[in-house]
């Protein structure tokens, strides 16, 4: 395992460093709790929805430790759609999760425009599967 860390660019240590102080700036300034304001206009349904958009740019941890600090109230369906939404939507982005910047840094010619060509079908099957996680977390809770 040592073996393969070490092959790891420096360039993507430093991009998890600014990961790391870009969310602790955040929270310092309260932007955090401010993104959280979605969940006032809208029902949690769609401002979850829109969490997992914003997860691409905004790390899924701080933005779900936000959020449990927040207490919102949410049925088990919302937040299994929560849970899904901030996981799977970071990967909207390259930028958006460990594993993408692992994979860009290991993919030759593999680039965050080059990724972003695919961000109309990578939304669209968030969406479809954002759904299917609602559809699927209501039945479960109806049926136990």
């Amino acid at each position: 395992i040592l073996d393969y860390i070490r092959l790891i660019e420096f360039d993507t240590l430093l991009f998890f460093l600014g990961v790391l102080l870009l969310v602790g700036m955040l929270d310092h300034i309260d932007a955090l709790g401010a993104l959280l304001h979605v969940y006032s206009v809208m029902p949690s349904t769609g401002a979850n929805f829109v969490m997992g958009v914003l997860s691409a740019m905004i790390d899924n941890v701080p933005l779900t430790a936000a959020l449990l600090k927040a207490d919102i109230a949410m049925s088990t369906a919302e937040w299994m759609a929560f849970t899904y939404a901030v996981g799977v939507g970071g990967s909207l982005l390259i930028i958006g999760s460990s594993a993408g910047i692992v994979t860009m840094s290991k993919v030759k010619g593999l680039t965050f425009a080059k990724y972003g060509k695919f961000v109309l079908l990578l939304l669209a099957a968030y969406s479809v599967g954002y759904a299917l996680v609602l559809v699927m977390a209501n039945l479960f809770v109806t049926a136990s």
